[in-house]
């Protein structure tokens, strides 16, 4: 009888442990074995849809780390951004890789913590040097280019800007300030001088950075179960920067 006892109690005891095991870890691991498949948008040095010497972008290197350590598949495909956009709206896609917060996105997506933070400025040809504007009010009356779906162009139409070209894509942006299509290119500094080292452009134009703003991984609102994926997300985020992952990465592309 006392032996049954014992063997009972250790069974209570071991199961008791079990079980408080098992609520520790959920709280730091998502748990579903479903493939999670973010949308990026070729977006360099963030995002780079064909890397060379196995350099995919920094955002896309946490991206990677931080499923990692949650035990969860991860699968990034590329579209246009725009495109990209509309599927995670309508649930094609669990999210993007990273988009910037606007009140309208809200409605459909779940932010995560930052994720990092980028320029936003303008580019003019050389010959056009110095910048010396402060305010888009200031150049209301002269020629934009800003790429379709970055969202910046509201900033423009506030300040009374009218002439606006949307080309689809930063490289196309860059050529068409080059044929003075427009006076100035309002982007992302990032990925533009990205293209112009690509280019050999880099001592052509002249950048002059008017905001930084956050960006954030955005999880699909059209499944609900997304809302817990972005809160472990956001352990994991925290955990990598608290450790010097996050800074390692980025490290390897200021070299």
């Amino acid at each position: 009888m006392n032996i049954y006892n014992k063997c009972w109690g250790r069974f209570i005891v071991l199961a008791l442990i079990h079980f408080y095991m098992a609520g520790v870890f959920q709280n730091i691991a998502y748990a579903d074995s479903e493939e999670i498949v973010l949308a990026c948008n070729n977006f360099p040095p963030f995002k780079i849809e064909k890397p060379t010497e196995k350099m995919p972008g920094h955002d896309v290197e946490i991206l990677i780390e931080i499923f990692k350590r949650m035990d969860q598949p991860l699968k990034i495909e590329y579209f246009p951004w725009k495109r990209a956009l509309m599927m995670a709206k309508n649930g094609q896609v669990d999210g993007l890789c990273s988009c910037s917060h606007t009140k309208d996105r809200e409605e459909f997506l779940y932010f995560s913590k930052t994720l990092g933070n980028i320029s936003t400025g303008i580019f003019v040809l050389k010959e056009n040097a110095p910048i010396q504007l402060t305010s888009f009010e200031e150049v209301s009356d002269e020629a934009f280019g800003v790429v379709d779906g970055y969202s910046l162009e509201s900033t423009l139409e506030k300040a009374g800007v009218e002439n606006i070209s949307m080309p689809s894509n930063d490289e196309s942006a860059i050529k068409m300030l080059r044929v003075k299509r427009f006076d100035f290119l309002y982007s992302f500094e990032a990925p533009v001088r990205y293209y112009m080292l690509k280019t050999g452009l880099s001592d052509q134009l002249v950048y002059k950075e008017f905001a930084k703003q956050d960006y954030f991984t955005c999880f699909s609102q059209d499944n609900q179960e997304n809302a817990k994926l972005r809160d472990v997300f956001d352990k994991v985020l925290a955990e990598i920067k608290a450790d010097g992952t996050y800074g390692a990465i980025l490290a390897k592309y200021r070299q």
